[in-house]
């Protein structure tokens, strides 16, 4: 059965904290996660990027 968001709630999500620039070209997010503080460095986990990248 296909997910939608009229019918369904999640209970997950994440806050982004914080951000910045490694270096040159890498830059971050610092997020929270509501799981618990036993998921990745006390609740809290790092999501990476690359200046200049763009998805479509």
């Amino acid at each position: 059965e296909e997910w939608n968001s009229y019918n369904e709630v999640s209970e997950h999500s994440v806050v982004v904290i914080d951000y910045g620039i490694r270096g040159y070209e890498q830059k971050y997010w610092v997020i929270k996660n509501n799981y618990s503080d036993t998921w990745g460095d006390g609740g809290y986990g790092l999501v990476l990027g690359v200046i200049g990248e763009t998805h479509s």
